[in-house]
């Protein structure tokens, strides 16, 4: 058998070597090398050959591989001339391995050696320049430089355009990988044209109904479906389905998921008629293929439950679930954790029935799986136990198993247990690892995520420190340090350590910025973390040109008209909202419900917030006509696709009666004030105190005070500040609210004894969440020494007055600010 056929003296080594890689045995070639070298000589070309099939035969062992391709490269560097394009070939396979090992930055350099060699010898437009132009595109594209990629996926379009055509397939493969490209970077506007090419090329080459082409037909209309055409995007869909359907069959089990995924796209158009049809017919099919007891099938009959139940169609979902619930037990067991998830949708429908006697047992079915967990604690406890004691209480794979127990504890909400286990995992990877090893900071991380739910901030902080600490030597500009700032930031922001917190944020935007450009989505993310934090801090000033960055980018990303920049729209208008920079916010307030509208119908319930936010807009500057019809579309649209008694169509009527208790229209606004109180009493149960519940007995209570019915006011009042001081924290800003209009009750009956109190609990509240300056800290001083003047306390007026008049406070706070919450949803950043 003649395996090769070199030199005479070394092909015997080199037939051994391949029979050798062949069979996975690697120490019988290993002497091979030295053989070679007394044979020859250590620089001969043959011998760089062997080098690279051993290479090859230690496959991933990376360091040995290292060794023995530079040794090859050398030696052809040497004995061939450098720009050869054997050299090409080692230069190649080196690069490889450094990129196979995730070591971008030596493998680029290889490459671009490489590529410049084939440049020089081939010519810049040769034909075979197109694949290591397209591989080295590659590696940018995997280390974010996709500006550098751009340019040379174009380069190898032109070549293989002037070399092959502009219909050829190789050249649709170049169109395909330009696109891909376009999409990692969020530009949805370029690859429209891209993506029409390559498919007029597949039809051309494969014909309009081959089973390649719906392919392309299905990657242009993903496209069209991010970028909300949906009208553009359903004939594609459609026909790439039929072709589907002739080629395959009606009833073929591939059939389910382009059905499937077009009763998506119907979902999505409100279309529901069409979707329940392509759902039944997946459904059907997969009980054919798969039969009706298959996961796949308990999958299809789950999303046409899901389609019943958006219609409010509740009698028809029934036999679905119970089906889906059947399949489920049958297939993971009556007590597995994937059952519990059925038992709960099909509970909570019969709750939405109102049949509670048939939602109590599915519920307390889920609930005794859940209790199976306490036997698993058992079994990783003994787990544990033995491990101590066969490896030590120091070893890994006793960290392992503590690990796992503490991880068993969090899945439970058990956040007391997992600490002790989770700090002796520390100590072992400290002692195992070192203090500063990378391993180290999972473990670092783990811990400080748990004293972070305990809400241990304190605890939490210096471990965060640490972890970010080793991360950092890492490389303090490296794109993943990006995510662990802005995590220690976030808790610097709940410590309220706001100047630390801004000091993160600012460097993980600068890494990103470096990183991924100053339009990616992320810098945009970035933006928006320091944007919010600006605003907590009221600095408004420096959060309005990043959230103008912010909507800037979101709009070249994904499109004037996409429903992500609403989201942007809606930022920047409320923080002009907060500037009262009125006429500022109302043209975002409306581009962002006309985009809604358009997107998603005007009796969609996305709307419902830009309907919101516009009338408090309008709101706020008393035009009390024009925010009366907005608030009042939201709440029939609330009530049309939520229900009439669920808290969300409360908020709607709480709103709605703001506007008419200011237009004086008190009986309406009494109405719809009770009955969002009902609801959320209802909804809530009593015996649960919420804020919601408080803010509904605060506005029904400045109504009956507006109309002089003190009495009616008072318990209600007494009500509503119980509830806060149970569920909020002693010095919570909402808190002060019910104070003040408390203490205005007691004012307005002359009762200023009782009022003084109230008033000094609420300003130092005030104080201690906003500051000196607040605007609500000028009007509760006045309101204090209006009650001091009163009483004749003129020594305690005086300096009161004095702060209000002679100190900038603040701007003059909004009417009615700190009397009552009727001052309604007013619009909010969207994080």
């Amino acid at each position: 058998m003649t395996l090769g056929s070199k030199d005479a003296k070394t092909s015997p080594l080199d037939n051994l070597a391949l029979f050798c890689k062949s069979e996975r045995k690697c120490d019988k070639a290993k002497p091979a090398p030295a053989i070679y070298e007394k044979v020859l000589r250590s620089e001969h070309l043959n011998m760089a050959t062997f080098l690279n099939y051993l290479a090859a035969l230690y496959d991933n062992q990376g360091k040995e591989v290292k060794l023995l391709l530079e040794r090859a490269l050398a030696i052809e560097e040497k004995m061939l001339e450098l720009e050869s394009l054997k050299t090409v070939s080692s230069l190649i396979k080196s690069a490889m391995l450094c990129y196979t090992q995730n070591k971008y930055d030596k493998a680029e350099p290889l490459f671009v050696r490489a590529l410049a060699i084939q440049e020089k010898v081939l010519g810049l437009d040769h034909s075979d320049m197109a694949s290591p132009l397209t591989t080295l595109a590659t590696i940018y594209c995997t280390q974010n430089k996709y500006d550098k990629a751009k340019q040379l996926f174009e380069r190898a379009l032109a070549i293989m355009e002037k070399a092959l055509g502009s219909e050829h397939l190789e050249t649709a493969a170049s169109l395909n990988k330009l696109t891909m490209l376009y999409r990692t970077q969020y530009q949805y506007d370029n690859p429209g044209p891209l993506l029409e090419r390559t498919l007029r090329i597949m039809e051309k080459v494969f014909g309009p109904e081959h089973t390649h082409t719906t392919t392309s037909l299905n990657n242009l209309a993903a496209l069209y479906y991010t970028q909300n055409k949906y009208d553009k995007a359903e004939p594609l869909f459609v026909r790439a389905l039929a072709i589907q359907e002739k080629v395959l069959g009606l009833e073929h089990s591939d059939m389910a998921s382009p059905l499937t995924t077009l009763a998506t796209i119907y979902c999505t158009q409100t279309k529901y008629d069409k979707a329940e049809q392509l759902f039944e017919r997946a459904l059907a099919i997969m009980e054919k293929a798969l039969g009706s007891e298959h996961l796949e099938t308990a999958a299809s009959l789950n999303k046409l439950a899901m389609l019943y139940r958006t219609q409010y169609q509740y009698d028809d979902p029934g036999p679905l679930l119970e089906r889906t619930l059947g399949v489920v037990e049958k297939v993971f067991g009556p007590e597995h954790t994937h059952t519990t998830t059925s038992l709960n949708n099909l509970a909570a429908l019969y709750y939405t029935q109102n049949k509670y006697d048939k939602a109590e047992p599915l519920f307390v079915r889920a609930l005794a799986i859940q209790e199976k967990y306490d036997k698993a604690e058992q079994l990783f406890e003994r787990a544990l136990a033995i491990m101590e004691k066969a490896l030590g209480s120091e070893h890994l794979e006793t960290a392992a198993s503590l690990n796992k127990l503490a991880m068993l504890y969090r899945t439970q909400y058990q956040y007391d247990n997992p600490g002790p286990l989770l700090e002796r995992t520390l100590r072992i990877m400290e002692k195992v690892f070192g203090p500063e090893h990378t391993h180290t900071t999972t473990s670092l991380n783990n811990l400080a995520a748990l004293y972070y739910t305990q809400n241990k901030y304190d605890k939490a902080e210096p471990l965060f420190v640490r972890a970010l600490a080793i991360q950092e030597k890492v490389g303090l500009e490296h794109s993943d340090m990006a995510s662990p700032l802005a995590t220690l930031a976030t808790i610097y922001c709940t410590q309220k350590k706001h100047d630390k917190a801004e000091q993160l944020f600012e460097r993980a935007l600068a890494i990103v910025e470096k990183a991924l450009g100053s339009e990616h989505l992320e810098t945009a993310a970035s933006l928006n973390k320091l944007a919010m934090l600006y605003r907590t801090q009221y600095q408004y000033d420096k959060a309005g040109p990043l959230l103008e960055r912010t909507l800037r980018i979101m709009e070249k990303v994904f499109g004037p008209e996409h429903t992500h920049t609403t989201t942007s729209l809606n930022n920047l208008a409320a923080l002009y909202y907060t500037q009262n920079k009125y006429d500022k916010a109302e043209p975002l307030f409306v581009r962002a419900l006309a985009i809604q509208e358009k997107v998603f119908g005007p009796e969609h319930q996305h709307t419902t917030t830009s309907l919101n936010n516009l009338a408090a807009l309008y709101y706020t500057q008393n035009k009390y006509d024009t925010a009366e019809p907005l608030f009042e579309r939201a709440l029939a649209i609330k009530e049309k696709t939520l229900g009439s008694d669920l808290p969300e169509t409360a908020l709607s009527l709480n709103n709605l009666a703001v506007v008419y208790y200011k237009q004086h229209k008190y009986d309406k606004a009494e109405q719809l004030y009770e009955r969002a109180l009902v609801i959320r009493e209802e909804v809530l149960r009593p015996e649960y105190p919420n804020t919601a519940t408080a803010t509904s007995l605060n506005n029904l209570a400045a109504l009956y005070s507006a109309q002089n019915k003190y009495y009616k006011a008072e318990p209600l009042l007494k009500r509503a500040l119980a509830i806060k001081e149970k569920t909020l924290e002693p010095n919570h800003p909402n808190i002060a609210i019910t104070l003040c209009t408390l203490a205005g009750l007691y004012h307005s009956q002359g009762r200023y004894d009782e009022a003084e109190p109230l008033y000094q609990r609420a300003l130092i509240i005030r104080e201690k969440a906003f500051g000196s300056e607040h605007p609500h800290i000028a009007t509760t001083l006045n309101k204090l020494a209006w009650v001091y003047g009163r009483q004749g306390k003129y020594g305690e007026a005086a300096p009161l007055y004095k702060r209000v008049l002679g100190e900038d406070v603040g701007t003059r706070a909004p009417a009615d600010s700190d009397n009552s919450e009727k001052s309604l949803q007013k619009p909010g950043q969207v994080r």
